[in-house]
């Protein structure tokens, strides 16, 4: 752990850019923004934005990740998550796909277990599947 996070880490959302995902190979379109990087505990802290319609293929990556939507809705494994609601993904275990009928700010934070976690990785089949046919429910339902 570098020594900036050995104490209390404060950083203003208002002092980050909003960046390409390229880090996390997703579809393009998608941003975020670094809170905390990997300062070799593996451990990060991101906010991500995901425009209107958006679609993320069904897929697994060597980190488990928890997020809590800030703002907008997203659709994952027949669930519609709103403003404050949570979900967790485990590593190394498939996952989605997530649609992103009205786009979406998700803050969530990241445990990787190897230096190139944060990849995503699908199947062409998981790519070509399309989420906006599956039918929701509320987050909890």
């Amino acid at each position: 752990m570098t020594d900036t996070f050995a104490k209390l880490y404060t950083q203003s959302a208002a002092g980050l850019e909003w960046v390409p995902a390229e880090m996390f190979a997703l579809p393009e379109g998608c941003e975020y923004k670094i809170f905390k990087d990997d300062g070799g505990d593996g451990l990060r802290a991101v906010m991500v934005r995901f425009p209107p319609g958006y679609v993320e293929p069904e897929h697994q990556h060597a980190m488990e990740h928890w997020g809590i939507v800030i703002e907008g809705e997203m659709h994952v494994d027949g669930k519609k998550l709103g403003p404050g609601d949570f979900h967790f993904a485990p590593a190394n275990v498939l996952h989605g796909p997530f649609y992103y009928p009205k786009g979406c700010i998700v803050f969530g934070t990241t445990h990787s277990f190897q230096p190139d976690g944060m990849r995503h990785d699908y199947t062409a089949e998981a790519a070509q599947a399309d989420p906006r046919d599956i039918e929701v429910s509320a987050a909890g339902a």
